[in-house]
């Protein structure tokens, strides 16, 4: 198991009254697997010890994208 955790920009605060609290996480599965010129890699080669285990550990990392909803509309809400 492997754990991801990223800043929420702006942060959000959990006051003592719960309240409702709409995230939404983007995640963008067609880079995983990719180099920055956008060239295909073997997915057995992000294996542990692997020549792109970094690579598509950074890629992973990278296509995570989470945000306060408050709208529920999936998007991000223009400040």
């Amino acid at each position: 198991m492997d754990e991801q955790e990223i800043d929420l920009n702006p942060p959000i605060t959990v006051g003592v009254i719960p309240e409702a609290l709409n995230v939404t996480m983007n995640i963008d599965l067609s880079s995983w697997f990719r180099t920055a010129d956008g060239t295909l890699v073997n997915p057995e080669s992000a294996n542990k010890g692997g020549e792109n285990e970094n690579l598509v550990e950074d890629n992973i990392k990278g296509s995570i994208d989470a945000f306060e909803d408050k709208d529920e509309d999936g998007k991000k809400d223009d400040d």
